[in-house]
């Protein structure tokens, strides 16, 4: 059966509140963000309040971003490249995340790979990325999300919780498909930075989503 977005986030609004440590295991949390802005848009009121617990938050964007204005004079490839990635630290930095942990993968946007060499290098790469911050928690794409960027996000969500046994993978949701509704926290009442981190996107295509969804 279909839904709509908005039928999907009023239903999300009568989800019962949970805390934080409901919604996330023990230890560490890895966000893989397909492109520089899912972070924030999809779940940077979890990564405030994360980072406010001193968990150790780090945040992995698996595109360059670089595919967002195919053709455009104002945003060509390499000089968006370096725009979003400067966005990126910038709303991190509001939600409380500092440069030292933010990896970039410099995949290319809308060709992430979904299997093979540069698949398994990334997922290696990540793996070190769990390890290094004793992550509990992977947030990564839901695995019904068309993007193809999304689903290759997940494809290596799903791989780092086969190699690492007992990390949890809660779903970040776009603007594409909301995923399925989760317990949420009360990121609105406490976290006041999101929406300033949000506003870091100056670059962010027209049609980017203008509310989370993933613990509310």
């Amino acid at each position: 059966m279909a839904v709509t977005a908005g039928a999907f986030f009023h239903a999300a609004e009568a989800l019962p509140f949970a805390a934080l440590d409901e919604i996330l295991a023990p230890g560490g949390l890895l966000v893989l963000a397909p492109h520089p802005d899912d972070e924030s848009l999809g779940c940077g009121g979890l990564i405030a309040l994360a980072a406010r617990q001193a968990r150790p938050v780090c945040v992995a964007f698996i595109s360059d971003g670089a595919a967002s204005h195919p053709g455009s004079r104002d945003y060509p490839p390499e000089a968006l490249r370096a725009l979003r990635e400067s966005e990126a630290l910038g709303a991190l930095a509001l939600l409380g995340v500092p440069p030292g942990m933010v990896r970039f993968l410099h995949l290319p946007d809308a060709a992430v790979p979904h299997e093979g060499m540069r698949f398994l290098a990334a997922v290696e790469r990540l793996s070190g990325l769990v390890r290094c911050i004793g992550a509990g928690t992977v947030l990564a794409s839901w695995g019904h999300d068309p993007h193809c960027d999304h689903q290759a996000t997940h494809a290596m969500a799903a791989a780092l919780r086969r190699r690492h046994p007992g990390l949890r993978h809660r779903p970040i949701p776009s603007g594409a498909i909301p995923c399925r509704p989760r317990p949420r926290s009360a990121w609105r009442r406490a976290v006041p930075g999101w929406r300033s981190a949000r506003c870091c996107r100056t670059s962010a295509p027209p049609s980017a989503p203008t509310a989370p969804s993933l613990a509310r």
